[in-house]
């Protein structure tokens, strides 16, 4: 009886000592310390595939935490919600929280790819895309995920020449040209088109020139209805001005609630937008209605 009590007291001890701790060279081991390491470093794309590829090793799967399946969820709620660049940002914070904490996870890198596409941030998309398939989804998934990545990689292409053809644009300035001066008389009346397209409505923002100045007009085309700058709500084929006129300082002016950077092309046929965001700047061309 005294050799049995000896041998049982000697196992608490060595359970309490933590001798019997998951060890730091097994799977689990390893990737608790990835996690720890890429909390720290969150843009190490490398080290985020080496934790994918040990949560496959690790028997029985990894559990998801609660902490990252409610970032999550806010991340699809933000996502499905959203009117705009400044909720799929949201979303796009959302997404990253969780898949911090749960770098393994499959479901939210295809959530992150499809904000990103929204917030034209192609790259970051692509990347998303890689990761989700790197996790080992089903054959029909990983199909439709391939072939969604060459979809981004056109749009990326065509983002990239775009502000090729602006910076391009830029350069020629106004040598041989009429006078911005002149330029803007020519435009009294002109109107710029910029289309937006949410999961819930679409609508075009219409940039008129006139007297010196660009007046802003927000059409509804499509959807339910949606709202004005003064909460005041528009249906479908209705307008509104959300803001004051802004006046022209030679071809600039400031747009869209003052987030964005506006220029007439030299040839008066078109309007460069240049959008600031929390995480990144957008660029979009207007042309003449």
């Amino acid at each position: 009886m005294k050799l049995v009590f000896t041998i049982i007291s000697g196992l608490l001890m060595v359970l309490n000592s933590g001798a019997l701790a998951e060890p730091t060279s097994s799977p689990r081991g390893q990737l608790k310390e990835s996690i720890e390491q890429l909390q720290k470093t969150p843009d190490d794309a490398a080290l985020r595939e080496k934790i994918i590829k040990l949560a496959k090793k690790v028997k029985p799967a990894p559990v998801v935490p609660e902490e990252a399946r409610r970032a999550f969820v806010r991340g699809n709620t933000a996502f499905s919600e959203a009117k705009g660049p400044e909720d799929y940002a949201r979303a796009i914070q959302r997404y990253d929280e969780a898949l911090l904490v749960a770098p393994w996870w499959r479901d939210p890198y295809f959530n992150l790819a499809k904000s990103l596409e929204l917030q034209k941030e192609y790259g970051r998309a692509i990347q998303s895309i890689k990761l989700f398939l790197l996790t080992g989804p089903s054959a029909d998934d990983a199909r439709k995920a391939q072939d969604y990545s060459y979809a981004l990689e056109d749009k990326q292409e065509k983002l990239v020449k775009m502000k090729s053809d602006q910076e391009a644009v830029v350069k020629r300035g106004s040598s041989g040209e009429q006078s911005d001066a002149e330029l803007i008389r020519s435009l009294d009346g002109a109107v710029f088109v910029d289309h937006w397209d949410t999961n819930r409505e679409q609508g075009d923002y219409l940039y008129q020139i006139s007297g010196g100045n660009v007046i802003m007009t927000l059409r509804l085309t499509g959807g339910n209805s949606t709202g004005c700058w003064d909460n005041r709500p528009i249906y479908v084929g209705q307008s509104c001005t959300p803001e004051p006129s802004v006046p022209l300082n030679g071809r600039r002016f400031s747009c869209y609630m003052n987030t964005s950077d506006c220029e007439i092309s030299p040839d008066g046929k078109s309007v460069f937008m240049r959008r600031r965001t929390a995480d990144a700047e957008l660029f979009r061309t207007l042309h003449r209605q």
